[in-house]
């Protein structure tokens, strides 16, 4: 086993080890804070589809397993189908759906959208701009903060609804 690292001038070798030991003390740190599963989960993956070409056909869903069910961000508001396409930039709501798919549809859905100023009903008039990088969005936790406005849309699902927050 000596000789194996024989070709290495001890020196190196050393600062070698060294590095890959502070290395993974930082990686195992960044592990133990995540250490829950579904941290690791990140529910905007397969949701830059389009209908012309499908690239996984998901959403940014929240809900419990079997939960009753789901609410997730809409930029799509007069959809039936597509509710949320990543490609977008501006929110028009959150809804509470049961579209098990796009190419299925939803019918049904109630949205909702906290506003600052006079009530907009409409759902163009009432968009509220966001950027990716503030959304974060897990299968139990979705939030974002809108720049139009500056307020903190937080969600959490229960059973059989879901708890928001807003800031």
């Amino acid at each position: 086993m000596h000789r194996v690292f024989a070709f290495l001038p001890h020196r190196s070798f050393v600062i070698a080890a060294s590095a890959l030991w502070v290395i993974s003390i930082s990686l195992w740190g960044r592990v133990a804070a995540q250490s829950r599963p579904v941290e690791f989960v990140n529910t905007l993956r397969g949701s830059a589809s389009k209908p012309e070409y499908s690239r996984g056909n998901t959403f940014p869903a929240v809900t419990v397993p079997f939960g009753f069910n789901f609410w997730t961000p809409i930029t799509e508001p007069n959809s039936s189908s597509w509710l949320y396409r990543y490609d977008r930039n501006t929110l028009q709501g959150f809804g509470v759906s049961h579209e098990p798919s796009p190419w299925v549809g939803d019918h049904g859905s109630i949205q909702i959208m906290p506003e600052v100023g006079n009530l907009q009903v409409a759902a163009d008039a009432r968009g509220a701009t966001f950027r990716h990088s503030e959304e974060i969005a897990q299968p139990h936790y979705y939030a974002v903060t809108l720049d139009s406005s500056s307020i903190r849309v937080e969600l959490t699902p229960t059973d059989h609804a879901s708890r928001f927050r807003f800031t």
